[in-house]
């Protein structure tokens, strides 16, 4: 493999608003010359958006609107089927619960939605269904699917471990 000498075009601005903008994840799809970003946003951090840039270093069109929930939609994890034109875009979704007279507590699920190289966006669903919280996913694709993984908290416990789920 072939390395360029050095640093290719100047710095893009993939998404430069007056808000903050935090946690950018980027992946790229083999049957296509483009990269998908993915980041949240907003002053509380409750928007997922995603944008695509091309593979000359070109930003693509507005960004898309991926998740825009009262609940903060965080730490977004991307990859493409490989060989194909899929993305899968897992992230984090913090939900505020109340359980009979307990207090009001977060509650952290793993949620994912497809992304194509057409900018289709598919409806959000569950990757994580346990009632712990899930903590910063990651993801990864294949010829027909993906792997996605993400840390548990272990109830009534301090410790954590890894659990996956095929999508």
């Amino acid at each position: 493999v072939s390395m360029p000498a050095g640093l290719v075009g100047g710095e893009i601005a993939v998404a430069a608003w007056p808000d903050t903008e935090a946690a950018p994840a980027i992946a790229s799809c083999a049957g296509a010359d483009q990269y998908l970003v993915a980041w949240h946003s907003s002053p509380n951090m409750n928007d997922l958006y995603a944008r695509f840039v091309t593979g000359a270093g070109v930003v693509d069109g507005a960004p898309l609107l991926l998740a825009d929930t009262t609940f903060p939609d965080e730490y977004p994890e991307i990859d493409c089927l490989r060989g194909g034109t899929d993305y899968l875009v897992a992230f984090q979704q913090r939900r505020l619960t109340k359980g009979g007279e307990a207090p009001t507590q977060d509650v952290i699920v793993i949620k994912g939605m497809r992304v194509n190289t057409l900018k289709h966006v598919t409806p959000e669903f569950m990757i994580s269904t346990a009632t712990a919280d899930g903590h910063r996913p990651a993801v990864a694709g294949a010829p027909y699917g993906w792997f996605s993984v993400w840390e548990r908290t272990r109830e009534w416990t301090g410790y954590q471990d890894i659990y996956g789920r095929m999508a």
